[in-house]
């Protein structure tokens, strides 16, 4: 078989079934991106919904990956005794629930405990959707697909959050939660419908009842391609985490965009990942995700540190440096889903694909603490020391790049 410059068969087209489940799974994807979003900026409406303070509206935010962590943990040593479509439909009817209780939730404890199932249920389905993605798209496509399904996020940045923002603002808070869990169900439907069974992974996984509780961690200890992907994973979030949460505060506050031109940062950047995200999938079928991984990691420090510099100047040169961001940041985490799936065999992926979620979950929520630990308020409210914040996450990003030169894909 004839080979492209990586020695990988060149790509070909993929078939309908193919294309349809990718659809499908995009859809389940862009469900639950939405749902972790749209929280944030409703949180003015949820505060005074529910007469809450600021740092109680902290820990709405902080249970939904908190929970999505600890259960990935938990799951990662069952998640690989099903059958991968029974998994993925039953967390996905939870997820669906779950949404629709934070709804009718009647008091702030209420709607914790819902945003804990919903993140608890995200979890699980991002990781569910990935190891399909690698369990049924052969390798030549795995990358294609990979990106087709990350476009979620820019959809949902473009459509989601603003659709479900206009409807708060109209309704309240409880109608975008009401909406947004109605809007699942075509989703499930679709998926109900076109994911294939997935059992190829029991042929080589233990019996029901022959791994102890928590062993998934026990079990991935003996591959050391696992370890590697883990670490490539908190290596690689903390090169981005530690400075996504400040973007926004630190435009503001430092006098480089007004409240009002806010928003095209994320409707641009959102609009060119839809584009660069199935490029750069493309890319890493026809060269090998090793090397487009190294190009976008090295590409996104660049402007990983002109965002922190805060730099003031005319609207279009913000703007493109802010898309070039968006596009690198996001680029990057394509080929690396590629690595860590391909890390282990088939019979560990969806244990793996689980701690890994767990890994991205629990890494934002340090992240997120370390740059704010590193960033001080100065005079006229202006936001300080976000340049170290940057040259930090840069550091950590080119440890990615180390740590995925250690990974050896098995299949």
């Amino acid at each position: 078989m004839p080979t492209g410059p990586s020695g990988r068969a060149p790509v070909t087209g993929a078939p309908a079934s193919e294309r349809a489940l990718i659809f499908a799974l995009a859809l389940v994807h862009f469900a639950h991106i939405v749902d972790f979003l749209l929280v944030m900026p409703l949180g003015p409406q949820l505060m005074q919904d529910f007469g809450i303070r600021a740092d109680r509206f902290s820990w709405i935010v902080s249970s939904y990956s908190t929970a999505g962590g600890v259960v990935g943990l938990l799951a990662a040593g069952v998640v690989d005794r099903f059958d991968r479509r029974t998994a993925l439909l039953v967390v996905y009817a939870a997820f669906v629930l779950a949404t629709a209780a934070c709804s009718i939730a009647p008091s702030f404890a209420a709607l914790l405990a819902a945003r804990a199932a919903t993140g608890a249920c995200a979890g699980l389905l991002s990781a569910l959707v990935f190891t399909i993605v690698s369990d049924v798209v052969p390798a030549e496509r795995r990358g294609a697909a990979v990106g087709s399904v990350m476009t979620a996020f820019s959809l949902a940045s473009i459509a989601g959050v603003p659709g479900g923002l206009a409807l708060a603002n109209l309704l309240g808070s409880r109608a975008a939660f009401l909406a947004l869990a109605l809007s699942c169900v075509p989703g499930g439907l679709l998926a109900w419908r076109v994911v294939p069974s997935v059992r190829g992974h029991l042929r080589t996984t233990p019996a029901r009842g022959a791994w102890p509780a928590g062993s998934g961690l026990r079990v991935l200890s003996a591959e050391p391609g696992a370890r590697y992907a883990l670490l490539l994973t908190f290596a690689l979030i903390l090169g981005q985490f530690t400075v996504v949460p400040f973007i926004s505060p630190a435009m503001v506050s430092n006098g480089v965009l007004t409240q009002a031109q806010l928003p095209w940062m994320y409707l641009l950047g959102g609009a060119f990942t839809t584009v660069s995200n199935p490029l750069v999938g493309t890319m890493a079928d026809r060269y090998g995700p090793q090397r487009v991984f190294r190009v976008t990691v090295l590409s996104s420090t660049v402007f990983l540190m002109l965002m922190s510099l805060t730099i003031q100047g005319p609207l279009p040169a913000v703007l493109a440096i802010s898309t070039m961001f968006f596009v690198t940041v996001s680029g990057r985490m394509n080929p690396a889903m590629m690595l860590v799936a391909s890390s282990v065999a088939p019979k560990s992926r969806g244990a793996l694909m689980t701690l890994n979620i767990s890994a991205q979950q629990l890494t934002a929520g340090l992240s997120a603490t370390l740059g704010g630990l590193i960033l001080a308020q100065g005079p006229a409210g202006r936001l300080e020391n976000f340049p170290y914040v940057g040259a930090m996450a840069v550091a950590f990003s080119l440890g990615a790049v180390a740590v995925a030169a250690r990974i050896q894909p098995r299949g």
